[in-house]
């Protein structure tokens, strides 16, 4: 399209160069004129409305990448998988066109499953950074994010806590062949009836193996308050192997995987 200027086209790249304009009117003869900081005023005549709109749309970019360039964010953890009840590192870092943004405020927040939750608040260091050390909420799944002045968004983090598992237990007398009860504790406490605890069974011909898995025994929990006792039946198939060795596992979404310490049964002489 093909626009017609009067001599003031000469200075239209120096007109697109500022950073605002104060003032755009037309003038008696259909022409445009534009007021900016440093020119008093210029006319410019246009063939049509839609092409006003363009050079408008071109004096507005200068203005805006006049602005400071936008903050970034970012928001990391000591450990995605930290043992039952301890506590993480979480470390904020905010930067402005790559340089550190100091004593300003970041908000972290956890996901409860519907909306976020601040965990904790504080200002950023000289280098940009803000850390502190919390446990994940209940000692399960927590999702944390960090914000800046509400539209500065860090990505998510998931930590995913270990549960804690007491080794299983039986009776000191049983029965080659015969099922009898383990338990043990689990920590943190676990809905009755849930079964994310899984006692392997492994043989072996000597004390410290090695170890071959032979079974696996899915175990439930019962009575929870702070903590859960876990029960399942067992068996130890017959005496071809002198060492039977059972462990309990523990695996669900909100927690990672985690064992407990061994009991090893040995078939009498």
């Amino acid at each position: 399209m093909l626009v017609r200027c009067r001599a003031e086209q000469a200075l239209l790249p120096t007109l697109q160069a500022e950073r605002g304009v104060r003032d755009i009117t037309r003038t008696w003869d259909g022409g445009i004129r534009v007021k900016t900081s440093t020119h008093r005023a210029m006319c410019v005549t246009f063939g049509t409305t839609l092409t006003l709109l363009m050079l408008m749309a071109v004096l507005a970019a200068p203005a805006l990448a006049g602005r400071p360039p936008n903050a970034t964010i970012a928001l990391k953890t000591s450990s995605k998988a930290p043992y039952y009840t301890s506590t993480v590192k979480l470390t904020t870092t905010l930067k402005r066109a790559g340089k550190a943004v100091k004593n300003a405020t970041i908000t972290v927040q956890r996901f409860d499953g519907s909306v976020w939750k601040k965990v904790k608040s504080g200002k950023t260091s000289s280098k940009g950074t803000y850390a502190f050390r919390t446990t994940p909420y209940k000692n399960a799944l927590t999702v944390y994010r960090a914000v800046y002045k509400i539209t500065t968004v860090s990505s998510s983090v998931e930590v995913k806590p270990r549960a804690w598992l007491s080794d299983p237990e039986g009776p000191e007398s049983w029965a080659v062949g015969q099922p009898f009860t383990m338990t043990g504790i689990l920590s943190p406490a676990h809905a009755i009836g849930s079964n994310a605890v899984t006692i392997y069974l492994y043989w072996g011909d000597g004390e410290s193996g090695p170890w071959t898995q032979y079974a696996t025994f899915p175990a439930y929990c019962i009575a929870p308050s702070k903590t859960s006792n876990y029960s399942a039946s067992v068996t130890i198939p017959d005496s071809s192997h002198k060492y039977w060795r059972f462990r309990s596992n523990h695996a669900d979404a909100d927690h990672t995987s985690s064992w407990s310490a061994e009991t090893i049964y040995k078939i009498r002489d």
